[in-house]
């Protein structure tokens, strides 16, 4: 294993952390991947953690970064196939939970090297929490690498990918004829993986914004994504035309994954109603936050708001949401992560040819057994709704 670092004063505590965890790791000090890289690579870059996970050039390493990161080691590390994102701030116990989340060890020989590419909007250090352990989660449930790419409000992790300064907002980047060509390092992932389902997880706040302000620049922006991806799409954009509906043909599946808040739900009911006039394949699933309770949506009031059943998932109840910010495990060691019962029925929906589990191993992930009940998928300790 291969670290490098830029970050002087993090360095060493990080290399002894990770040489206890993975012994063998050696640190390199520099600007740029070392071209004679083993099996893993960590690179520390200002205040972001990167790690990408080979052996190269396998499509299927693992990355942790953050904001900040040079977007040259950021695209270093995609056309290696990078595959999970962590944001900064980065505490020793987050890396810690990550790496025991994430199996670093090498693949078996004609392992699944497929991807899921899941692009968040961030929105605080809560969501960011969410949208890593989504990725990782997925990928694990999936037996595939998930790769999240963070879309913010001020272009800080799109600028990267479209070689745009960063101080440009996300509303200039969609302007279209300004911006370059959808980034390369995405087409060579489609090149490598074909049928990538792409899916994207939209904040209510920015889908806002879309929705009364930027959608003819968002649907260009999809556009990017669905050139990148031309084989399959787990997607909903806010804003439907020709050019969206046309990505619905051959039988895509959609999933609508929205958050579970009274701003986001009418935006919800209309793109659902959009779904079915477009006659897609598609399922409701909705993550709600921490504050659900206090909001009195109950599964059956979501549902009645939708016009039909969904799926809920809460995973930011009081000890899980304290578990993630931690950095410790949401339950005992045989306890399953809180995220993993709340993803399985996206990725078996999603992935069908997937291996079911048993209703033993349902039951004890608190999945129903039949898809689409009501009953919200809630850690065992999560506050009933």
């Amino acid at each position: 294993m291969a670290i490098l670092a830029t970050h002087p004063q993090a360095a060493d505590q990080l290399g002894q952390l990770l040489k206890r965890l993975l012994p063998g790791s050696e640190i390199h000090r520099g600007e740029s991947l070392p071209r004679s890289a083993g099996d893993l690579h960590l690179i520390l870059a200002e205040k972001d953690l990167f790690l990408a996970r080979a052996p190269f050039p396998s499509p299927a390493p693992v990355v942790v970064f953050g904001e900040e990161i040079s977007p040259d080691l950021l695209r270093q590390a995609m056309v290696r196939g990078a595959s999970d994102y962590l944001t900064w701030p980065v505490t020793l116990p987050d890396l810690r939970q990550a790496l025991t989340d994430l199996d670093l060890l090498p693949k078996e020989e004609g392992a699944s090297s497929g991807l899921l590419l899941m692009a968040g909007i961030k929105g605080g250090v809560g969501k960011s929490l969410l949208a890593l352990n989504t990725a990782i989660l997925a990928g694990r449930l999936a037996g595939q690498p998930a790769l999240l790419v963070d879309l913010d409000l001020d272009g800080g992790a799109l600028h990267q990918y479209l070689k745009v300064p960063s101080s440009s907002t996300l509303a200039d980047l969609l302007q279209g004829p300004k911006t370059p060509r959808p980034p390369q390092l995405l087409q060579e992932a489609a090149l490598k993986v074909p049928g990538l389902p792409v899916a994207l997880y939209p904040s209510p706040e920015i889908l806002g914004l879309w929705e009364e302000q930027e959608g003819h620049r968002l649907v260009w922006a999809l556009e990017q994504l669905q050139t990148a991806f031309p084989a399959g799409v787990v997607d909903l954009p806010p804003i439907w035309d020709s050019r969206s509906a046309a990505l619905l043909q051959g039988g895509h599946k959609v999933a609508l994954v929205f958050p579970a808040t009274p701003s986001a739900l009418p935006l919800a009911a209309r793109r659902l109603r959009r779904l079915t006039e477009l006659g897609a394949g598609q399922r409701v699933f909705l993550i709600a936050n921490r504050h659900l309770p206090d909001m009195k949506l109950t599964p059956r009031a979501m549902a009645e708001a939708l016009g039909r059943r969904v799926d809920i998932h809460l995973p930011y109840d009081g000890e899980a949401l304290s578990s993630l910010e931690q950095g410790r495990p949401l339950a005992g060691r045989r306890q399953p992560p809180a995220l993993v019962q709340h993803l399985k029925p996206l990725v078996e929906w999603a992935w069908p040819h997937l291996a079911p589990a048993t209703r033993a191993e349902r039951r004890f992930q608190g999945v129903p057994d039949v898809p689409g009940d009501l009953e919200p998928h809630l850690h065992p300790h999560a506050p009933r709704v």
